[in-house]
């Protein structure tokens, strides 16, 4: 970790985070935001799909015929 502090920040580079949503309160997804603020991090990308299922009720995985 200490290493990639140490980098330099270039900043066009594109800087995100992958986040499983965890978070079940308004204020916690406020300090998981505001983590990702302070690490200067302006692409958030919440993941949708994980261990071969949608982590909510979707319309297109039924339509498919699989595990809504």
């Amino acid at each position: 970790m200490a290493y990639y502090s140490s980098l330099a920040y270039n900043p066009d580079e594109y800087k995100a985070v992958w986040v499983f949503p965890y978070q079940k309160t308004q204020e916690e997804v406020e300090q998981a935001f505001n983590s990702f603020k302070k690490l200067e991090v302006q692409n958030i990308i919440i993941e949708s799909y994980y261990n071969g299922l949608t982590i909510y009720p979707s319309e297109v995985a039924k339509k498919y015929n699989l595990p809504e």
